[in-house]
């Protein structure tokens, strides 16, 4: 087979994948040599953004509403926090949203309790989300994802302690250049107090973890979030951007 052959066979090839939705559909025609080229499969820009901010205190007031016949005070260690759920979850892998009825997340709750439904005065949720964008060295947005940061502050035992539910990292929106690999998981690194033994506070250090590849390079990077029983939040990354290895 002559080169010109393969040359046109090359090019009927591409046409069929951009068809078939294995290319985006609004690749040009000035786009289709790119695709093998080293400034399509290199990262050249990281930016992450929060996009979306929700902070919601909880009144002191209902601190005091106990329910009646509540939990027995013999099995519950108010000041001895545990975590209950998975403490490693998958979010995206092979460039998809992991499949599930629900959400893997995870709750800081007294030893003895079994669920965080056995807690009462229970905040709304809160909703951190943020977005992260990388730029190949063309300047085209490769990969776009989008992710939210959930979790519910302020339970309490009998008016005891401020615990953690439903502490989880899940997609939100995801868009993934052909050519490129995209996986991300969460985990639990720490559960403690943050209170005292009389007044216990739950505080749970949760990670992001992320990779990209190419046929060029394999890139790695991670943020830490860092929540607490009476609603505060931080994110460990300090909007720097990740560096690129």
């Amino acid at each position: 087979m002559t080169y010109q052959n393969l040359k046109s066979l090359s090019r009927i090839t591409l046409l069929s994948l951009i068809v078939s939705g294995s290319v985006s559909a609004n690749a040009s025609a000035n786009d289709m040599g790119i695709y093998g080229t080293e400034d399509y499969n290199t990262i050249s820009s990281v930016e992450i953004t929060e996009i979306t901010q929700l902070e919601k205190t909880l009144d002191p007031s209902i601190q005091s509403t106990v329910t009646e016949g509540g939990l027995d005070e013999a099995v519950v260690v108010i000041d001895k926090i545990i975590a209950v759920g998975e403490k490693i979850w998958k979010i995206i892998e092979k460039g998809r949203p992991v499949v599930s009825q629900k959400y893997q997340s995870v709750s800081a709750i007294p030893e003895g309790v079994k669920t965080w439904q056995e807690l009462e005065n229970w905040s709304a949720p809160q909703v951190r989300v943020y977005k992260m964008d990388y730029k190949n060295g063309y300047g085209m947005k490769v990969i776009s994802f989008a992710y939210r940061v959930v979790y519910t502050f302020g339970g309490s035992v009998k008016g005891q302690g401020q615990y953690l539910s439903a502490v989880t990292i899940e997609p939100a929106t995801l868009n993934v250049a052909w050519g490129y690999k995209f996986d991300a998981s969460g985990q639990v690194l720490n559960v403690s107090n943050a209170g005292t033994k009389e007044l216990p506070m739950a505080a749970m250090e949760i990670r992001l973890d992320w990779s990209v590849d190419t046929v060029m390079k394999h890139m790695q990077e991670s943020t830490r979030f860092y929540v607490r029983g009476d609603g505060l939040f931080s994110n460990h990354s300090n909007g720097n951007m990740p560096s690129l290895r």
